[in-house]
């Protein structure tokens, strides 16, 4: 083996071991990061050792005063063609606040207390339910760039 055939062998291995371990690992975690979430609505969560159980009681009674108010879902179609779905309670009001929750969280989870206090004060509250999450399509979330884009959409 001459050593010309011996660097190409080389390159060859070290290749190899990058798309073993480093490229591969990557795609899939990509998927598994950014894939679709289905996100369970709060009162099915298990919140054993998790870091909202010191706040479920006053979460669900925030999604129970909601709950009590009428509210209708809305769509939109983003620029992509994704379809996204919201909760509107409308108030009458021409003050509305849109709440846009995190990722892989849903609205209620992340904002009962917040919309029900807002909606006492008088003020239409929005709810989109982000891309790629349980009620709205989409494949993907982009963690920003494409949301940002919905955000302004749904204004």
């Amino acid at each position: 083996m001459n050593y010309t055939d011996w660097l190409l062998l080389s390159a060859a291995c070290a290749a190899g071991v990058y798309l073993l371990f480093v490229a591969a690992p990557g795609v899939c975690s990509f998927f598994f990061i950014f894939g679709r979430r289905r996100v369970v609505p709060f009162r099915e969560l298990d919140l054993h050792g998790h870091y909202l159980l010191p706040y479920r009681d006053v979460i669900l009674a925030g999604c129970d005063r909601l709950d009590a108010v009428p509210s209708s879902t809305v769509s939109i179609t983003a620029d992509d063609g994704i379809e996204l779905n919201a909760r509107f309670f409308d108030t009458g009001s021409d003050a509305c606040v849109i709440l846009i929750h995190g990722f892989t969280a849903s609205p209620e989870c992340n904002f009962a207390v917040l919309a029900a206090d807002l909606l006492d004060r008088g003020y239409s509250v929005l709810m989109p339910v982000n891309r790629a999450h349980t009620g709205s399509g989409g494949r993907y979330t982009t963690l920003g760039p494409a949301e940002s884009e919905d955000v302004l959409r749904w204004t």
